[in-house]
């Protein structure tokens, strides 16, 4: 996952900026007000330390928030075939896109939906 994730950001123009796992809640704060922070990759706990925790404690109103909805998924284009194993109902709900590259990830991900 962290080789993916690195190689999508690097590909889509991004910076990696990893943190200190052992970083306490106003070290992240101050990370999170002085820069230009956009999109935050967290991994929940790591090592005994709960980074969600860290998270609700510099910004409380995240514990409120509901969780976005799935409607869209990018498959590779090899696994189609197994989405006959879904329940219809999902299959529905959801829109599932064929990807055969990395390139198409990133150019559907990152494409203007007001275009």
């Amino acid at each position: 996952e962290h080789v993916v994730t690195k190689l999508a950001i690097s590909k889509a123009g991004g910076v990696l900026v990893n943190v200190n796992i052992h970083e306490k809640a106003d070290m992240l704060r101050r990370l999170l007000e002085n820069t230009e922070c956009c999109i935050m990759i967290i991994k929940q706990r790591m090592k005994n330390r709960d980074h969600m925790e860290m998270l609700y404690e510099i910004c409380p109103e995240l514990k409120t928030q509901t969780a976005g909805r799935l409607q869209t998924v990018l498959l590779p284009k090899r696994n189609m075939q197994d989405l006959d194993e879904l329940p219809e109902n999902i299959r529905k709900e959801m829109q599932f896109i064929p990807v055969e590259h990395l390139d198409d990830v990133l150019k559907l991900a990152l494409e203007d939906k007001n275009e």
